[in-house]
């Protein structure tokens, strides 16, 4: 209801009840009236806050809510509520982390920065961290790039560190070579053989490197007799041989053949 038009009054005029059910009473009506509408708007105002509050809520309990308040009043991402989908390309840029963060390599793709993780930063590391294939063997270490030369050299000691045991005849009075071991490994082997001969017959033996001997020629006499020497000068990819011969075709042996040093290195028999 609006309020009505006040009447223009002349001096002397009688007020009647008509003039009041036309002006006053109206009026008033009408201000209840207003009064009723600011109240249901009030009303209607508290109503939707209300509702806006139980869909924000609603909405952050089902995941679906990319920005929130925590506790300390700022704000945050709720947990795996941002997804590859909710990101749109370009928005997350360099210039958004700290200088020097990120680096690309030849292929263009960004990746940390050398020495920008340590080991201070990095907890709880288990799982698969990356992908089947990612890591190329031929990428990262080549063949061969890790050699015996790049390990300290080897020590001859007590240790055993391969045998090539097999008893083998000479059949031969010209030297002939035996048995044959693989060094992997630079430095100082105690090498150790055994030589036999049957009645009437010598046996000879020397210790080769690459077909060249670095030994002492040792020799036994109807008998059986295990020899030492100690060799230095060895280098990674060397053989390590034992040629020998008898007086005569038949009735001479070699056998355990063995290296001893101290060497992480595996030694490889190539002739037993």
């Amino acid at each position: 209801m609006a309020y009505s038009v006040s009447k223009t009054w002349i001096p002397g005029e009688i007020l009647t009840a008509a003039d009041l059910n036309a002006g006053f009473v109206n009026d008033i009506a009408a201000c209840n009236d207003l009064d009723s509408r600011v109240t249901m708007e009030v009303t209607a105002r508290t109503v939707l806050e209300a509702e806006h509050d139980q869909l924000v809520s609603d909405v952050w309990n089902a995941g679906t809510s990319e920005i929130a308040t925590n506790r300390v009043g700022t704000d945050s991402i709720k947990d795996a509520s941002v997804t590859t989908a909710k990101i749109l390309d370009g928005n997350v840029t360099l210039s958004k982390l700290p200088a020097g963060v990120l680096a690309a390599n030849d292929a263009g793709w960004a990746r940390m920065a050398s020495g920008y993780i340590l080991d201070t930063k990095v907890h709880d590391v288990s799982g698969s961290k990356l992908w089947d294939g990612s890591v190329d063997g031929g990428t990262k270490i080549t063949n061969a790039t890790i050699t015996g030369n790049k390990l300290a050299n080897a020590v001859a000691s007590t240790a055993l560190v391969i045998s090539a045991d097999t008893e083998r005849a000479w059949n031969s009075q010209s030297a002939v070579k035996r048995k044959e071991i693989y060094c992997p490994i630079g430095g100082t082997l105690r090498i150790k053989f055994t030589l036999r001969a049957e009645p009437s017959y010598y046996s000879y033996g020397c210790v080769y490197r690459n077909g060249v001997a670095v030994g002492v020629w040792r020799s036994v006499y109807a008998g059986t007799t295990e020899f030492s020497d100690e060799i230095a000068g060895w280098s990674s990819g060397d053989l390590i041989q034992l040629y020998g011969r008898g007086d005569y075709i038949a009735g001479a042996y070699c056998s355990n053949f063995r290296i001893y040093a101290a060497t992480p290195i595996a030694f490889g028999i190539i002739l037993d």
